[in-house]
């Protein structure tokens, strides 16, 4: 779409989050280069598109990086009610409603270390949570395709309902 702006950033060994630019003011003043380092700040906002739910990180503020022992890192910080548990053996993940600036998304986050804390979560508990997303690629019929996932940390984790 000629009206956004797709940013991949590199934040580390393997992980390239995907960062959609729409703000107008945003995209005209982007000029930055590959190999530039900088910070955005973006909302997690899902959408459904050929009845496939999906997350994108929607920037809202770029700036660049001043300090050349500024550690690269992607995290996430997010707050809402669980609408959604869903566990197996190796992962349980939450399905967290969110609202930013009046769009409500469901946001699925992962946590690979279980503890008993997390498995007294319940649906409609109101829960705030910070963790990293993490990327991986596939190739399918010869095109690469990228995915993100939100994961969650316990030690993060806080129940306010």
């Amino acid at each position: 779409n000629e009206e956004h702006l797709l940013v991949r950033l590199k934040t580390g060994h393997n992980n390239f989050p995907e960062i959609l630019i729409t703000n107008p003011t945003l995209k005209e003043h982007f000029n930055y280069n590959i190999g530039d380092r900088i910070i955005v700040f973006a909302n997690i906002q899902s959408c459904v598109h050929k009845n496939k739910r999906s997350t994108t990180l929607l920037a809202f503020n770029i700036r660049p990086v001043v300090d050349t022992n500024y550690e690269v890192y992607n995290s996430f910080e997010l707050s809402g009610e669980v609408v959604k548990i869903i566990s197996t053996q190796e992962y349980l993940t939450l399905v967290i409603r969110t609202n930013q600036n009046n769009h409500e998304s469901f946001v699925p986050t992962v946590f690979y270390h279980r503890d008993r804390y997390l498995d007294t979560i319940e649906v409609g508990d109101e829960i705030s949570v910070s963790g990293i997303i993490q990327t991986s690629k596939k190739e399918i019929n010869n095109e690469i395709r990228h995915y993100q996932n939100y994961v969650g940390s316990t030690k993060s984790l806080l129940c306010v309902s």
